[in-house]
């Protein structure tokens, strides 16, 4: 846990320690072959990837599936050869969720979450409304909630994210979460937010790998999501205790 004094120091410090899971650079020493997770999620021997490695379990009951970037670096040697774990049981990695828990626990946040499913409010494990949002106890996945609000009322909350928060959307028994790097709002001439425009950018941990500009990697970095398409997803604004008050 770092010892942060100020909200914004916080906030920065998440931001920070999210792009650092991403940043990582290693060698797979090893195939890797998570493909029970997703059919071609496999890091191949020899293959130089950025970021910490993705795996998941529902309830994220196994350790390998919630890996610290203090973990991940445990089990790379001198040279950024990866030798740790290489099967879905004993892998150091994280998933979607485990990343942004990992990052509020790294910044002394209480929180209790361990899964996406029981990182809604209505859950009590330490996830706050931003702005206007509402939910109502007896929710169960973010489209229950997303209902309870208008259109207007979900972009402006959506606009009310700092860097830090968080969206999160669950479905089933599972979701999708993002870390907040920033909040980008456009208006129309009239005033009002455009959805269509202002975005919300973030640092995420996908189970996709891709050849990008900045190597191979699950991670995504600096993506912008419009409004409009978080809705349409049920995205949740949110936040934690340790960035209250706003």
């Amino acid at each position: 846990m770092t010892n942060l004094c100020s909200v914004e120091e916080k906030r920065r410090e998440a931001v920070a320690y999210m792009y650092s899971m991403s940043q990582i650079e290693w060698i797979c020493k090893e195939d890797i072959d998570l493909s029970c997770v997703k059919n071609d999620l496999i890091y191949k021997k020899g293959e130089h990837y950025k970021g910490v490695i993705y795996n998941t379990h529902y309830g994220n009951a196994l350790p390998c599936t919630k890996a610290t970037l203090e973990v991940f670096k445990e089990n790379l040697d001198d040279n950024g050869v990866y030798v740790g774990g290489i099967t879905h049981y004993d892998v150091a990695a994280n998933h979607c969720s485990s990343t942004v828990i990992n990052t509020y626990k790294h910044i002394g946040d209480p929180l209790t979450a361990t899964w996406t499913m029981n990182f809604h409010p209505a859950r009590g494990t330490g996830s706050f409304p931003v702005g206007e949002f509402k939910f109502d106890p007896a929710d169960t996945v973010s489209a229950e909630s997303v209902a309870r609000n208008s259109e207007d009322t979900m972009f402006r909350s959506y606009a009310a994210l700092l860097p830090g928060d968080f969206i999160l959307s669950c479905w089933g028994k599972t979701g999708h979460t993002r870390l907040v790097e920033s909040v980008i709002t456009v208006k129309k001439d009239d005033g009002t937010l455009d959805p269509d425009l202002s975005t919300v950018v973030c640092i995420e941990q996908t189970w996709n790998l891709k050849h990008t500009d900045r190597g191979i990697t699950t991670w995504r970095v600096f993506e912008p999501y419009s409004f409009r398409s978080l809705l349409e997803k049920n995205y949740m604004p949110l936040t934690v205790s340790t960035l209250l008050p706003r």
